[in-house]
């Protein structure tokens, strides 16, 4: 089973806006009033109409926003839209730009003291630096993530972040690890009663399971993915399970299925402008392909997603196209083709699994689990002296 790269895929997560557009206000309307944070709050909603499902037209709206915001020197506007902005390029596999948005939106939200919006900060650059090979830093800023929504009880955030740390481990093949933290994230999510929170985290408990060769509870696990993602509007949440539920199918022989579920999921990425979501969306329909013999439309599809990937520089992608570029053209016979793609697909998991990253993941669980336990001992302590008095 193939390791699923849906790192942070996750991250909409849509920062509050205090005032909302009316549902019958015209963006004329908003726009034609005077300049001030009711009016940037105005603009921030409507954009955020669009997210998700169509990304251009929310960025258009936010860059709008942006210049409306710096201009009145609104520091929390302009903070959330940066933030949205990187989640656009993020989704787009922008990866430089997303940063260049993240960094900005962090520097804004220490400077108003946004604890929660700093903690969301650091889990989108989180993924941006997971899609980039980049492992130590994503690492790092997932773990100052969760230590933060530990601290001051943002279950909702924590519940992404156990989920993300666990996709994290799941990339690096430490498949127990990655079922324990999205167990965690289905525990916390179904505490909020956060559909959408739980549809992510049944997903990906889905796939660890069945990188874990635990085919029957990954079914089932996806199976409950679907079901929850029809009571969803967002097309990219959607798409994510049906991505899911597509590999679940391949896994268990329903190969008719699992074509249709990945072509839904293609369909809503290219609705929603969602280009991370249209490469594993493609994937599947790619793997699904291959395992009915239909290898010269497998073929077609993993060579335009390898483009793609290499366009964009996301190692992630180019390892794993190759990998299946070099089983789709072995099956089909064109067995110089398969060698070149599997030396090609090795070389850069070389890159991705290089002892140096692998060091740099272990060394920050360690650091992790340490400022876990002096927390207990220093609440233990606490408790005994309260006792004592």
């Amino acid at each position: 089973m193939r390791i699923k790269f849906l790192v942070f895929l996750v991250a909409f997560l849509a920062l509050n806006i205090q005032v909302k557009a009316k549902a019958d206000e015209s963006l004329r309307v908003i726009m034609a009033a005077k300049d001030d944070t009711v009016k940037v709050n105005k603009v921030l909603a409507y954009a955020q109409r669009f997210l998700g499902n169509d990304n251009d037209k929310s960025a258009e709206l936010y860059r709008v926003a942006l210049k409306l915001s710096e201009r009145i020197g609104f520091k929390q506007g302009s903070a959330r839209i940066n933030f949205n902005l990187g989640k656009i390029e993020n989704a787009r596999i922008n990866y430089a730009a997303a940063l260049t948005y993240f960094n900005n939106a962090l520097k804004l939200h220490k400077e108003t003291g946004n604890a929660r919006a700093v903690g969301k900060t650091w889990l989108v650059m989180a993924a941006a630096y997971d899609y980039k090979g980049d492992i130590g830093n994503s690492a790092k800023y997932l773990l100052k993530a969760i230590n933060l929504f530990e601290k001051y009880q943002f279950e909702s955030e924590l519940a992404y972040a156990y989920s993300n740390f666990g996709t994290l481990n799941h990339n690096h093949e430490d498949f127990k690890k990655a079922i324990l933290y999205h167990k965690k994230a289905i525990d916390l999510s179904a505490k909020l009663k956060d559909t959408t929170l739980l549809v992510r985290a049944y997903g990906m408990e889905s796939a660890a399971l069945a990188s874990d060769l635990q085919f029957g509870q990954s079914f089932f696990y996806a199976s409950k993915a679907i079901e929850l993602a029809k009571k969803i509007r967002n097309k990219a949440v959607r798409g994510e399970a049906l991505v899911f539920y597509a590999d679940a199918c391949i896994d268990a022989g329903k190969l008719d299925e699992a074509i249709n579920a990945s072509g839904e999921a293609v369909k809503y990425s290219i609705e929603s402008g969602q280009s991370v979501l249209y490469l594993l969306s493609s994937q599947s329909l790619a793997d699904a392909y291959v395992r009915k013999g239909d290898f010269d439309r497998a073929i077609e599809l993993l060579e335009t997603i390898r483009g793609k990937s290499l366009e964009s520089g996301d190692y992630y992608f180019i390892q794993e196209t190759d990998e299946k570029l070099a089983e789709a053209y072995y099956s089909a016979g064109n067995y110089k083709k398969a060698y070149h793609y599997r030396g090609t697909a090795q070389e850069t998991r070389n890159k991705l699994m290089n002892e140096k990253n692998q060091k740099t993941l272990a060394e920050l669980e360690v650091k992790y689990q340490t400022v876990q336990k002096e927390k207990l001992i220093a609440d233990n302590q606490l408790i005994i002296s309260k006792k004592n008095l």
